[in-house]
């Protein structure tokens, strides 16, 4: 397994922090809101016995630079897929996306939008835990439910707002 960090001076951007294993066909992961590379952990051993993988910690998160701000909306991350498929085709046979914030029901929509309010001035570490706890089963375990209100106690403020919004609107 390697660890690279993407140069900015390319792009003027951010720093990316990934991990790249495995060989054959390529297969890049990129994770959810206020997550990182880690969340791909179970699937990698899978993955990279057939496939070279990248798994990306995106701007703000994980072990990525946190610049002081913008950049962090969906189109962002869906660019990194959507622009290397379409200059790299040699690189990118297919792109699937996982769990994607496409359509919801009103009643989604609603506590979606009381989330994103809440966020404008509150405190983040308290209003992200109930958003997961709003979307495990009664099976999830507690271990993965602290997984994830622990890495929001370690993120930028700023970017756990401004990417959350942007995900339903």
């Amino acid at each position: 397994m390697t660890t690279a960090e993407f140069d900015p001076a390319r792009r003027g951007v951010a720093r990316l922090f990934c991990t790249e294993s495995g060989e054959g066909s390529n297969v890049l992961l990129l994770h959810g809101w206020t997550c990182d590379s880690h969340d791909w952990s179970w699937q990698l051993p899978a993955l990279e016995a057939r496939h070279r993988v990248v798994a990306v910690d995106l701007r703000g998160h994980g072990r990525s630079e946190v610049p002081a701000s913008g950049g962090y909306s969906p189109d962002h991350s869906v660019q990194i897929a959507a622009r290397l498929a379409a200059k790299r085709p040699d690189l990118v046979t297919a792109v699937v996306s996982v769990d994607g914030a496409l359509g919801f029901s009103p009643e989604a929509a609603a506590f979606f939008l009381k989330t994103a309010e809440a966020l404008e001035s509150g405190d983040p570490a308290t209003i992200v835990p109930p958003f997961f706890e709003a979307a495990y089963q009664p099976s999830t375990a507690p271990a993965f439910r602290r997984w994830h209100a622990r890495r929001v106690q370690g993120m930028a403020a700023h970017v756990i707002r401004e990417s959350f919004a942007p995900l339903f609107f």
